[in-house]
Order: C-alpha cells, then sequence, then structure tokens
C-alpha cells in the first residue's frame, strides 16, 4: 500500500469539498421545488370547483403526480447529501489523522467512505478489520443457523441474529452447501457501517474525532485555527443531541405542553441543519491540514535535535522513525 502525497490529499479534498458543495446546492434546490410544488397543490385545493369529482379533475392529478415526485426526488437528494458529506468529513479526518503522526494515508482509505462505488476484494482487505471477536460470533450464529434439511425456531433465530449482527459490522454471509464463510461487505452501506459504527447507523455520520483526540492532532497549531475547528465539532456535537432530544419527545406518552411543542420546532431546525455544518466542519478540517503538517514537522526536527545534542549519533533518524512507526490509524 503507497501512501499519498500532501500534495494528492490536498489536490483530493479540495476537489472532493468542491463538488460536496456544488452537490448541497443541487439537494437545496430540490427542497425548494419540492415547498414550491406542495405550495402549489394547497392552492389548487382551495380554488377547484366543489361540484366536480375528484376523479375527473385532470388538474389535481398532475399536481398531485408532481407534488409526489418532487417529495421523492428532495428525499433522496438530501439523503445522498449527507452520504457526500460524511465521506469529505471522514477523508479529512483520516488525512488530519494522519497529519498529526506523521503516517501516510493511502487513496483506499480515503476512498473508503466514497457512497457510489464497491470496493473489489483486494481493496476492502486494506480497510480496517472488523473486530474479531465479532466476526467469529456471526460465524457461530450463522454455522448454527438453520440448513435446508434442518430448521426450527431456535435456529430460525439464530441466523437472524447473525444477520443482524453481520450487517451492522459490514459482514456477508455466504452458505455453500455445509460450509458457512463471512466475508467482508464492498458495498457503500456495507463500508460505513464497518467504519462508523454506531454513528452512522444511529445517527448518520462518521465516526469523528473526540474533543481529547482533536486536541492532540491540533497541538501546535495556531490558536484560531484550534478554536475554529472546535466550534465545528460543538456545533455538529449541538445538531445530533437536538437530534437525540426530538426522538425523546415524540416518544413520550405525555401530552405535549406549549413550552415542548416550541422546543420541538427549535430542535427540528438544528436537526435540519446537520448536513450544512457537517460540511463546514469536513471545510474546516480541511483548510487545517497545511498547519497540522507544519506542527509535526517542527515536532520531529525539535525531537531529531535533542537527540544530536544528546550525542544519539546514527541512532537519531531511527529514534525519529520510531516516533511514528506503527501509528497510523485507520
Amino acid at each position: 500500500m503507497v501512501g499519498m502525497s500532501d500534495e494528492a490529499i490536498d489536490q483530493f479534498l479540495s476537489g472532493l469539498g468542491a463538488a460536496v458543495r456544488e452537490f448541497l446546492r443541487e439537494s437545496d434546490g430540490e427542497q425548494r421545488r419540492r415547498d414550491s410544488l406542495m405550495e402549489a397543490g394547497e392552492a389548487h385545493l382551495e380554488r377547484c370547483d366543489r361540484t366536480r369529482h375528484p376523479l375527473v379533475d385532470c388538474e389535481m392529478a398532475i399536481s398531485s403526480t408532481r407534488e409526489r415526485l418532487a417529495v421523492d426526488s428532495a428525499t433522496r437528494f438530501r439523503n445522498a447529501a449527507r452520504e457526500f458529506v460524511s465521506w469529505w468529513a471522514d477523508a479529512a479526518a483520516v488525512a488530519l489523522a494522519a497529519a498529526a503522526e506523521g503516517a501516510r494515508v493511502t487513496s483506499v482509505r480515503l476512498g473508503a467512505g466514497n457512497p457510489a462505488l464497491p470496493m473489489d476484494e483486494k481493496e476492502v482487505a486494506q480497510l480496517p478489520e472488523v473486530d474479531r471477536q465479532t466476526r467469529q460470533m456471526v460465524e457461530l450464529a450463522a454455522w448454527l443457523g438453520p440448513t435446508p434439511a434442518h430448521g426450527g425456531p431456535e435456529r430460525d433465530d439464530l441466523m437472524a441474529e447473525a444477520l443482524g449482527l453481520a450487517s451492522r459490522s459490514g459482514l456477508l454471509i455466504h452458505r455453500e452447501g455445509g460450509d458457512v464463510k463471512v466475508i467482508d461487505d464492498p458495498w457503500p452501506e456495507a463500508r460505513r457501517r464497518r467504519l462508523w459504527g454506531e454513528f452512522w447507523t444511529e445517527h448518520r455520520i462518521p465516526r469523528l474525532p473526540s474533543p481529547n483526540e482533536l486536541a492532540d492532532l491540533l497541538a501546535g497549531a495556531a490558536p484560531d485555527t484550534v478554536e475554529r475547528v472546535h466550534s465545528g465539532a460543538m456545533a455538529v456535537g449541538r445538531a445530533v443531541r437536538a437530534e437525540l432530544r426530538v426522538e425523546e419527545l415524540n416518544s413520550q406518552a405525555e401530552d405535549w405542553t406549549r413550552e415542548d411543542a416550541e422546543e420541538f420546532d427549535r430542535l427540528c431546525d438544528q436537526v435540519d441543519g446537520l448536513t450544512g455544518l457537517l460540511a463546514a466542519y469536513a471545510g474546516l478540517l480541511t483548510e487545517s491540514l497545511p498547519e497540522v503538517r507544519a506542527a509535526t514537522r517542527r515536532r520531529v526536527r525539535a525531537g531529531a535535535g535533542a537527540g544530536a545534542n544528546a550525542g544519539a549519533g546514527a541512532g537519531v533518524s531511527a529514534g525519529v522513525g520510531d516516533e511514528f512507526r506503527g501509528r497510523s490509524r485507520p
């Protein structure tokens, strides 16, 4: 696996960011078209001839069909936009971690979040491995599950459990005769689940650096850069917490108070903005890369100088290499 150069990474992230922003504009246009057609449909209902049977109202039929198609298109664009923004945020975070550790990152890893293309077997093998215990649990449940000759409720439950765990972990179960084989699923949704886990399945965002991890990654960067990136991360976090609160309100058994309704509307606005906030955060991570690389080079030079002053001699370069060897993040 050959790592990408800094220039190649910057070109990729810059191109990805530009493409994602353009797609977001297209998605916003679809949302506006949906709203416009819904308003037109409501206006038609208000002025339609009440004496005419709806089945012979051709204008209403066309209007409702346009509205239905627009709603479907807007939803598809919104979901796809989140997938592309998540790819950008993940790739920027991975590149930042590599820059902070003086490590290389491969094109396969940066492209792992691509929502449009599958990977081949060799490419999937380069991704961070699925936890061994998880893979073993899937294999065991699948092996104990039903076969054409032996079924029953208990075996059906085991197979359902195996399939569910495999799906959540980015794995596929292949059964050939009496043999069970668990393989890596190469398709985009499976890769996202494999890489991002519950962050993706529950919130539809990638796994991003925690506040403590972010502080370590940005060590040595300018204070205003650290503040901007931290603020971007906090904005994403607030939107995710708003989403959780919306779910709580939707599931509560008691009738809503006026305050609950006002809070719900306010939180929904935050949730609706999550994709845009995630895109802004990905842009901040991308912009911080040069500073993080410069800080890493300063640390390496300082370490090399200290080793030389201590009389390390030939051991200096080895010590610098050891500092980063084997520490590249997934």
